[in-house]
Parts: structure tokens; C-alpha cells; sequence
């Protein structure tokens, strides 16, 4: 587990120093709509993400007895539950909503600007999908482990 949580650090870190948040997010000579520009193009991805919580990640109260790992699982996304309505509060505060058809909307959210938005979700539930199905995954089962990368023969 500690493994996971230093590669997620690691990355945490990478992120953080990544232009979009250094210079962008942090120019405060830019107006604030300007720098909130982009909050838009995630809508996809935060209501994606929100389904994939309720409908795919989330499994019975049996299934989380049964499996800590499944537990743990269902615990995070019950903290995640509330997360799209703080988008849709923060996209009234920067004024984004404007009077738009809903056939407008939708041509908006599939377009190829939003496309980044929508194959995230995409690929975290064939992510999900995989995982299930994989008997070596690591989600399988709390007793079996991956295997670690040292244990990984040249040839490999």
C-alpha cells in the first residue's frame, strides 16, 4: 500500500509544478474568469465521475463485508457523493450560466474541446471494467498483490 501512496505522491508533486497551476491559476494579473476559464470543459468529467462513484466503484453493503478493499471503495465514494453540486454552485459564482438550449448544451459538452473531459470517464470505467475481470488484479481480492516491480523478471 505504501507503494501506491509514494507513486501517487510523487505524481501529486509533478502536477502541482505543471504550468496550468503555475502560471495560469496563479497569475493574478489575469482577471478571475479568465484564469476559471477552463472550468467548463470539465463538467463531463465531474458528472462522469460522480456515475462511475454510484454506478460502477460502489458495490453492495455484502460485497464491502466481504472484501476491506471494496470497504474502503465504498467509503470514498460516498465522500465524493456531493462533488458535482460544488461544480455547479462554483459555475453560478463565475456567472456561467446563460440562457443556452439544451440541444446547444449537449453539441457544447460533445465537442472536440470537451472531448479530454468525457474519455477520462471513459477510460477510468475500462479501468474499473478491466480490474474486475483481471482474477490478478489487485482489487480481486484484499489477499492477492500485484507483483512488484523487483519482482518482475529482465525479460519482462
Amino acid at each position: 500500500m505504501q507503494e501506491v501512496i509514494d507513486y501517487i505522491e510523487e505524481h501529486r508533486k509533478s502536477y502541482e509544478g505543471h504550468e496550468f497551476f503555475s502560471s495560469l491559476l496563479a497569475d493574478e494579473s489575469l482577471p478571475g474568469e479568465k484564469r476559471l476559464a477552463w472550468g467548463p470543459s470539465v463538467i463531463p468529467f465531474i458528472m462522469g465521475y460522480s456515475d462511475l462513484n454510484k454506478y460502477v466503484f460502489r458495490k453492495s453493503a455484502e460485497e464491502a463485508e466481504r472484501d476491506q478493499l471494496q470497504a474502503l471503495l465504498n467509503a470514498h465514494t460516498y465522500e465524493e457523493d456531493f462533488r458535482w453540486q460544488w461544480m455547479l454552485t462554483d459555475l453560478e459564482k463565475l456567472g456561467a450560466d446563460r440562457a443556452m438550449p439544451l440541444s446547444d448544451a449537449a453539441r457544447v459538452l460533445w465537442s472536440a474541446d470537451f472531448q479530454h473531459s468525457r474519455r477520462l470517464v471513459l477510460e477510468l470505467a475500462a479501468l474499473a471494467a478491466g480490474a474486475r475481470r483481471t482474477p490478478s488484479s489487485p482489487w480481486s481480492s484484499p489477499s492477492r498483490r500485484s507483483p512488484s516491480p523487483s519482482s518482475r523478471t529482465a525479460g519482462e
